[in-house]
């Protein structure tokens, strides 16, 4: 299972959990809908959004187009109370533990090679990840 039809599947079945809408610099394909599937942005826009420290994580896929998720949208979401759903690459995991160390208030608990979820304050105080089922603290 990709890790598209696992968010597909967690925004259907569990609609509290927000979904964080990536930017990326890749046109769009025929069904999606900028700032619903994606935010469409130029590789320009991108370039300042990463000189501004804007992105959570970000990546270049494949080779071609770069994706990232921009920090302003989970922060928002995570003060609101909410989980948030990142639909993320492999490069993302690790830059989004380091930036929540930092933060040290959030957690994750879908597997680290697929999607993760970053939690509330309030419901996690450490971050978890959950490879097995089971969440763990991380040291």
């Amino acid at each position: 299972m990709g890790k598209s039809t696992l968010s597909k599947h967690i925004r259907t079945h569990y609609p509290q959990v927000h979904f964080s809408v990536s930017a990326t610099t890749r046109p769009p394909r025929a069904a999606e809908v900028d700032g619903e599937d994606y935010r469409f942005i130029s590789p320009e826009e991108f370039d300042e959004l990463i000189a501004a420290d804007s992105f959570l994580e970000w990546a270049t896929v494949h080779g071609r187009h770069r994706y990232g998720t921009l920090q302003s949208t989970v922060e928002q979401a995570v003060a609101a109370g909410k989980r948030v759903l990142l639909e993320i690459d492999l490069q993302g995991p690790a830059k989004c533990a380091a930036y929540c160390r930092v933060r040290s208030s959030s957690s994750w608990r879908l597997p680290a090679s697929t999607t993760w979820s970053l939690g509330s304050p309030a419901e996690a105080p450490r971050m978890r990840r959950s490879d097995s089922g089971a969440s763990k603290p991380l040291g």
